[in-house]
């Protein structure tokens, strides 16, 4: 589950237990939520595991309904809904339209803003579907990649940076739809080891020898287009250290140049009270969503907020394309 923060710090953070999102200022002051259970106009059949804010605007996406529900930021308003079809993943803001990554035979859609305002008016929707960026041949050749799912999209230029769950490259795609192919480093984290994909390749679906292949995959869980710094990639090791009552997430962050020639690389971020490490990013500012057992674990446990500060000044900058 993720959550997001808006431009001005104010958190919204789903609440699974009750159904909807909670809503705070920056400083932890509860504001009130959106949504609640139920299957009607506005209320979550499930959270989906994904949301946006811009200064104005929510969308959070409800996975049990296939439908990407609006909220007036403010006032928390339900304002209307757009329906999808396929695995909705990512949406981020873009000039003039949303980049949702929605994982079908391709991996992108767009919303417009005049979809924004037919949600508004209640008019009828044909569902997005994804129409641009197809999945990479990985997921054809090993069928454990779409244990993933997942495809994370933002603006480059005139055109877009696509990156598909499981991969270890970003697709550059400009405005006439060539693409590019921009690798990632690989440091702390484990990545995609090939000779692990071939040996379960050629085992039986569902054998030992394809569980130890996704247990060693890195699951590509974000991506972000900072202001002045480059573009931000969050990946995550899918095995997790037990302690006590809760499991412990593990996150590492990539910073990638905006002209792809250089990246920082692998800053680990900790979130021991979560089966994941869950990220949201607003400016050069990134949040992390922890849990914490007061009394040694036998206590209650509370849900706090953690707030970093890009500091590139001690950045380990390398070279794309040279020896790590």
């Amino acid at each position: 589950m993720t959550f997001t923060v808006t431009s001005d710090g104010s958190l919204f953070i789903p609440d699974l237990e009750l159904n909807r999102v909670s809503v705070f200022t920056g400083r932890g002051t509860p504001l009130g939520h959106l949504g609640r259970s139920g299957g009607g106009p506005g209320e979550f059949v499930s959270i989906g595991t994904f949301g946006l804010a811009t200064d104005s605007l929510i969308l959070q996406s409800d996975g049990g309904g296939a439908r990407l529900n609006l909220y007036e930021t403010r006032s928390r308003e339900f304002v209307g809904q757009i329906p999808y079809e396929g695995y909705f993943s990512w949406i981020s803001a873009a000039p003039r339209r949303y980049l949702v990554g929605l994982l079908g035979s391709s991996g992108v859609a767009t919303i417009h803003p005049e979809q924004i305002e037919a949600a508004r008016r209640g008019d009828q929707q044909a569902p997005l579907r994804p129409a641009s960026v197809d999945r990479p041949m990985e997921y054809l050749r090993y069928p454990m990649l779409n244990a993933w799912r997942d495809v994370k999209v933002v603006a480059h230029d005139e055109g877009l940076l696509v990156v598909f769950g499981g991969a270890d490259y970003l697709l550059d795609v400009d405005g006439a739809g060539n693409i590019d192919t921009v690798r990632i480093p690989i440091c702390r984290r484990r990545g995609v080891p090939k000779a692990r994909l071939e040996q379960s390749f050629r085992s039986r679906p569902g054998s030992s020898a394809e569980e130890s292949a996704l247990d060693s995959i890195s699951a590509v869980l974000g991506l972000y287009r900072l202001p002045t710094h480059g573009y931000l990639v969050w990946f995550q090791d899918p095995t997790f250290k037990q302690s006590g009552r809760v499991f412990e997430g593990v996150a590492h962050l990539t910073l990638l140049s905006f002209d792809f020639q250089r990246a920082c690389i692998d800053t680990k971020v900790e979130a021991p009270g979560t089966d994941r490490a869950r990220l949201a990013v607003s400016g050069d500012s990134v949040f992390v969503l922890d849990q914490l057992a007061a009394d040694g674990g036998a206590g209650p446990i509370h849900t706090v907020v953690r707030k970093y500060l890009l500091d590139l000044s001690t950045c380990r900058w390398v070279r794309i394309g040279a020896p790590e």
